[in-house]
């Protein structure tokens, strides 16, 4: 008689955790928050993915990455003084960064000078050197978004999701767009931009203050990501004030060594932007800037801002980060390439978040109004104005809602992902590139 209890009172407890089980399924369905297994890529991905770097590498045209890559020989040959002077000489005609982004690529190009391929700047070269002048962006590239990995193991993701989070910064439709079809150098300060925001996250002050120097020479827009971290960790004021003195060295010293060449500060803007400062409130007296306004604004937030833990503080600086770069650049006449410093930030900024799938479907349109925004600047035509304004908020939107009070409240958990969004992702990305590839040449025959 007890055996027969007990086995009634089994069966009972089974069927009520049966209609249990089917009353969350059914909520969380209705609700849309049913979590997918996380379903390992194939072989066939990896082979789509390398397909279409390929040929992006072999058929997409780089003018200004053969300019940029061609000057630096200057540097090869010893004209270190009349760099920029030597190079218009050559028949190039965009000088417009700062000589440390020279030195890199001279290193680079260091193999052809002594094999005697390439001697001095040219404006065109053969295809094979082409090649060779596209690997560095794309190694540095890739390099980051191995970063991108290191980042999310230190916020404490968990190896399967950062795994997850670097392929979706390498896939990203802005960033593939940007450096496979637009193939500029942003890649080599993004680079040294994620490297010193990994020694940031692990406490590494000389390491995080070395890295955006560096970057600060590349390029000086930089300091519009850096100070607002700077800010967000560092309240000591002489503390703060020997960082930025750090952080200024090698920007100091180029502009101590080619004072007396006025071509440096004709052709390189303070922060390689067309600014465009016009834009504000007129109050009668005066007219209030509104990149000014918001940017000072931003980093008197990062100041007051006090954080509790490494994954709060990785939520703040992907926020004002985003913020920083989303204002400074939307709101001045911007060049497209510098929002593939943005990249790789928003992506983790979305594996952060409670709700990472609605972020990839938001990407597919970031990249969509930025090609269009392109498009339409390139062949002069109509819109551009509905175009810029829906891209700038668009990007307020997907900055403003990785706030960290929506943040998943562990970091390794993946609520609302399927990598068929991811793959999604990265097919309209491709696609985007694959489109702007033949209408460039279409264009040019």
């Amino acid at each position: 008689m007890p055996r027969l209890w007990e086995k009634d009172e089994r069966e009972r407890m089974n069927r009520n955790l049966k209609k249990e089980f089917h009353l969350l399924k059914v909520l969380k369905e209705d609700a849309g928050e049913l979590i997918r297994p996380v379903k390992p890529f194939t072989v066939a991905e990896y082979l789509v993915v390398l397909a279409v770097l390929l040929s992006m590498l072999l058929f997409c045209d780089a003018e200004s990455l053969v300019q940029t890559a061609g000057a630096s020989f200057g540097y090869l040959n010893r004209r270190f003084l009349d760099f920029y002077e030597y190079g218009r000489e050559c028949g190039i005609r965009e000088l417009s960064y700062m000589p440390l982004i020279y030195v890199i690529y001279a290193i680079w190009n260091l193999p052809l000078k002594l094999t005697f391929l390439v001697r001095y700047p040219m404006p065109e070269v053969p295809f094979y050197v082409l090649l060779w002048y596209k690997l560095l962006p794309t190694l540095f590239y890739l390099s980051s978004a191995y970063l991108v990995y290191k980042i999310a193991c230190e916020i404490g993701m968990g190896k399967k999701k950062a795994k997850l989070c670097a392929a979706a910064a390498f896939t990203m439709p802005v960033g593939f767009f940007l450096q496979f079809s637009y193939w500029s150098v942003m890649a080599i300060p993004l680079f040294f931009v994620m490297l010193g925001l990994f020694f940031y996250l692990r406490n590494n002050r000389w390491g995080f203050v070395g890295c955006f120097a560096i970057a600060i020479g590349c390029l000086q827009y930089i300091w519009v990501l850096f100070l607002p971290l700077l800010l967000l960790k560092e309240k000591r004021l002489r503390r703060l004030c020997e960082d930025i003195v750090l952080a200024a060295i090698p920007f100091l010293l180029e502009c101590l060594i080619y004072q007396n060449h006025p071509i440096v500060f004709q052709n390189v803007k303070l922060l390689d932007i067309n600014a465009n400062f016009e834009a504000g409130l007129n109050i009668g007296i005066f007219v209030i800037q509104y990149v000014i306004f918001f940017w000072i604004l931003i980093l008197g937030w990062s100041y007051f801002t006090h954080t509790r833990s490494k994954k709060e503080l990785a939520g703040y600086a992907v926020l004002f980060v985003g913020f920083s770069g989303t204002v400074t650049l939307c709101l001045t006449n911007w060049k497209p390439e510098f929002f593939l410093l943005l990249v790789p930030i928003s992506v983790l900024g979305a594996f952060l978040h409670k709700d990472i799938r609605i972020f990839m479907i938001l990407d597919i349109g970031w990249a969509g109004l930025l090609a269009a925004y392109i498009a339409i600047k390139r062949l002069e035509l109509g819109g551009i104005d509905m175009v810029a304004s829906l891209y700038t908020i668009l990007l307020l939107v997907i900055v403003g809602f990785k706030h960290p009070a929506f943040l998943a409240e562990k970091a390794e958990e993946l609520p609302l992902i399927c990598t068929g969004w991811l793959r999604a992702r990265f097919l309209a990305g491709a696609a985007l590139c694959v489109v702007w590839m033949l209408a460039v040449m279409l264009f040019a025959m």
